[in-house]
């Protein structure tokens, strides 16, 4: 069968052709299950299930007494002291069954706000047109051939009504002596319990699905620069015109990302302010959308599947008594370990090892390196360590890119486009004394 990936693709592209419905799905959720506190409506499997025989029979035979009496009364066939009587008994039967009633009508009412949302829901789900294939499939799966996932809303949408109706004390009275109230709408929640609750799991997972696919329809029809990545069994690496999706497509200035079959790692280097992080992150974007099925922000994506791993921004853990240099180590252990139990990885690596010193740094740096090119890792490290940019002559796995900076008449400026080789220019000097923090 189709993969998730695939599905996913299908679904983001299909639902990018109906905006309109998507904000209109959305505009639901938000209406109804903001209110809702996130409850888990599928904790309605566990309210209790209370079918005796007083409310299998007592239904049926109360609101007969009730009925037959106050006819009876009413053409004076009995007295009013008899009727009085019959009236407390007939509440006193009901009502000894208040503590179990109100326990799970107050629970099932307590989810009214998430079953509106869903039921708005999965009423506009059965009105959108679907196309292809795969989506129809994926509907019918989980939403009923017939309409059953929504039938199934209504009627507990239904009971909840019903349960609210004899929460005002003369009306729950009156219905609950004429029509046994409680006994009925326990024995309706009961029913419907057995038929349904086993679809409450299913139904959010599904829901949750179509929101994720609906955010990403509209991430695609918001940019005019998107793909959807190409996965290739030849371990082939080729991202073109690929930019940062939290960058205004007005001013994003766009690179590639390409390795030839003999390539495992690029080294990046560049001045402070360059572009090197942004890289970074866009590379590391980049597989996130692809694995997820989401659309790429490039012209083009060609990868093999690989899992992303990376050590940016690593923290000090003051709580677990963790140095940053502790930290990091910790983290290329983790990297290190998914390689050794075969999965196949691609790592992005930020200036590692920051917190011991120069001859320290480079030493460690060019060695974890060699290590992962051994493991047959894919990868990018971004540094300022020019000494790493030697692994390149002496290993044609490595490949040195870097970004660059030019400072005319006094002023600094970047193009952010990456090229070949090892940058020269590097601009901290010039920046203190601009900011004149040097003399």
């Amino acid at each position: 069968g189709i993969g998730q990936v695939e599905m996913t693709n299908i679904a983001i592209t299909e639902l990018s052709e109906q905006i309109d419905w998507c904000q209109q799905v959305m505009a639901e959720g938000m209406l109804f299950l903001e209110e809702a506190n996130q409850k888990d409506l599928s904790f309605l499997k566990n309210v209790e299930k209370r079918e005796t025989f007083l409310v299998k029979t007592g239904r049926f035979v109360l609101p007969i007494i009730g009925i037959g009496s106050t006819i009876l009364v009413s053409m004076d066939a009995l007295s009013g002291m008899y009727f009085t009587g019959i009236v407390l008994a007939v509440l006193a039967i009901v009502g000894g069954q208040l503590k179990h009633t109100n326990k799970i009508f107050l629970t099932v009412q307590n989810y009214e706000n998430q079953v509106q949302g869903y039921l708005r829901q999965v009423e506009l789900l059965d009105k959108l047109s679907l196309k292809s294939e795969e989506m129809r499939v994926w509907h019918a799966t989980h939403f009923g051939k017939g309409g059953e996932m929504l039938q199934s809303l209504k009627g507990l949408e239904t009971i909840q009504r019903r349960m609210s109706f004899r929460m005002n004390v003369f009306v729950g009275l009156a219905l609950n002596f004429f029509l046994a109230w409680d006994l009925r709408i326990t024995h309706e929640w009961n029913t419907w319990k057995e038929k349904n609750a086993n679809q409450l799991d299913n139904l959010e997972e599904q829901l949750a699905e179509l929101e994720v696919w609906i955010s990403g329809a509209t991430y695609f029809y918001n940019h005019s620069r998107l793909t959807f990545a190409q996965f290739n069994d030849e371990d082939k690496i080729s991202i073109r015109g690929m930019g940062h999706p939290f960058i205004s497509e007005k001013v994003q200035v766009t690179n590639d990302l390409d390795y030839s079959l003999e390539e495992y790692f690029l080294i990046i280097t560049g001045p402070n302010m360059a572009g090197k992080s942004t890289y970074l992150s866009s590379v590391g974007w980049a597989f996130i959308a692809a694995n997820a099925g989401f659309p790429v922000m490039a012209t083009e994506c060609v990868i093999p599947k690989l899992k992303l791993y990376t050590s940016m921004r690593n923290a000090d853990d003051l709580s677990g008594n963790s140095s940053f240099f502790h930290a990091e180590l910790t983290r290329l252990r983790f990297i290190v370990d998914a390689i050794e139990r075969g999965e196949k990885v691609f790592v992005i690596l930020d200036e590692i090892l920051k917190g011991t010193n120069s001859r320290d740094k480079e030493l460690g740096s060019a060695g974890f390196l060699k290590k992962l090119v051994r493991l047959k890792a894919r990868g990018i490290i971004a540094t300022h360590d020019l000494s790493l940019c030697d692994l390149a002559d002496q290993n044609p796995a490595f490949r040195n890119r870097y970004f660059d900076s030019v400072i005319e008449q006094e002023e600094l400026d970047f193009d952010y486009l990456i090229r070949d080789g090892i940058c020269k220019n590097m601009n901290a000097s010039f920046l203190l004394k601009k900011m004149d923090l040097v003399d």
